[in-house]
């Protein structure tokens, strides 16, 4: 039976995932935390999260949702009976913050363009809707717009919505003075051009829901030291130079993931970003081959991300097929093929001081309408 699930895309993404990246019952557990969530257009993306260096095929699920298509709409009316059946604090917390997302009178609807929902996979509890870890991004983005540092006065003054707002619906309390001085010093300091493009709060994990993660894009990866220097991050400057140097040659950008508390936390990531998918751009065999080479990655999960790209049409598993997508496709004359895409979006480098490194590879699938062969031809 064709049903309206992003269990359904899921399941035909499942073609171009291997075992060793993905065990059958992690996607079981996808599966059912699929099934709470609208599917494709609605969702805009969703994706896995696999760990590389260890032999087990360990991944976690994520959905994105943007204000195409009406996926925050979507998610305002799902989750309010979760919610309330559940009585749960973090589901209430997510409910909270897509409320505000569709309330024109709120900053959110005007600033907010996408979340996501990331689900950490752990051993299942029946009784228990899975929890997510909450990730919203900006339509403009937290960016320094000057030649020169933005003023902290100017840098409160723009982002009082993240602080005040955002941030306090996804807590269910303020903001800490100290995690916002932080927060607005990780903003003011950022070097011309550089982008805070998405932040989050780990909810589920007790340890990590205090703290606000900053993802930063933009910065050139030579100017990455300074900007953590400058913000106050502990750890050694020398060291990750080193770091970035290993991998500058294999990345056209790196991306950079920090954590803010009362402090900045030595725990980092970077996000190692490669233009084009890899049957096109040799960088990415490359990249693979020096992550096996540190043994960050193991030779056949290597092998499986470099196979996961590519295509599936509705054509081929029309069973699985999402019926609002079946059903849209018999009103454009067989002008387009409704497709899902899958992408190995990018690896990030996980950097802890006096620690070894470690790293993840995110694949995403998403849909799009493909021209058929037949359009083409016209």
């Amino acid at each position: 039976m064709i049903v309206d699930s992003l269990k359904n895309a899921l399941l035909v993404s499942k073609t171009g995932l291997d075992e060793k990246l993905v065990s059958t019952d992690a996607i079981s557990q996808m599966s059912l935390i699929a099934d709470l969530l609208p599917t494709f257009p609605t969702a805009s993306q969703a994706g896995l999260e696999c760990h590389l260096g260890m032999s087990e095929p360990t991944a976690d699920f994520f959905a994105a949702f943007s204000t195409l298509n009406s996926g925050r709409e979507a998610l305002a009316r799902g989750y309010q009976p979760l919610a309330n059946l559940e009585d749960n604090s973090v589901w209430n917390r997510v409910y909270e913050f897509c409320k505000h997302w569709t309330d024109k009178h709120s900053a959110l609807y005007n600033e907010v363009d996408r979340v996501w929902l990331e689900f950490d996979l752990v051993k299942p509890q029946p009784s228990k809707v899975p929890e997510p870890n909450f990730f919203f991004g900006t339509a403009k983005g937290v960016k320094n717009e000057a030649d020169d540092n933005l003023s902290f006065d100017r840098v409160s003054e723009n982002y009082n919505w993240i602080t005040e707002e955002a941030l306090r619906f996804l807590r269910n309390k303020p903001l800490p003075d100290s995690i916002k001085q932080n927060l607005l010093n990780c903003f003011s300091s950022l070097p011309p051009g550089g982008r805070v493009f998405q932040l989050g709060v780990m909810l589920p994990r007790q340890a990590e829901s205090e703290t606000v993660r900053l993802c930063i894009s933009n910065i050139a990866i030579s100017d990455i030291p300074q900007y953590l220097k400058d913000i106050g991050w502990q750890g050694s400057v020398t060291k990750l130079q080193s770091v970035l140097a290993d991998l500058t040659p294999f990345a056209n950008s790196i991306s950079l993931n920090i954590a803010v508390g009362d402090y900045i936390f030595p725990k980092i990531g970077l996000e190692c970003y490669i233009e084009k998918n890899p049957k096109i751009n040799p960088k990415w065999n490359s990249f693979l081959s020096y992550l096996v080479e540190q043994k960050l990655c193991t030779p056949e999960k290597a092998d499986a991300l470099l196979n996961y790209p590519g295509y599936s049409s509705e054509y081929h598993h029309q069973e699985l097929w999402p019926r609002n997508l079946a059903n849209a496709s018999k009103f454009i004359n067989n002008s387009f093929n409704s497709t899902l895409v899958r992408v190995l979006h990018h690896i990030k480098i996980v950097y802890q001081p006096e620690r070894p490194l470690t790293a993840k590879a995110y694949l995403w699938f998403g849909h799009l309408w493909l021209p058929s062969r037949s359009a083409l031809k016209k």
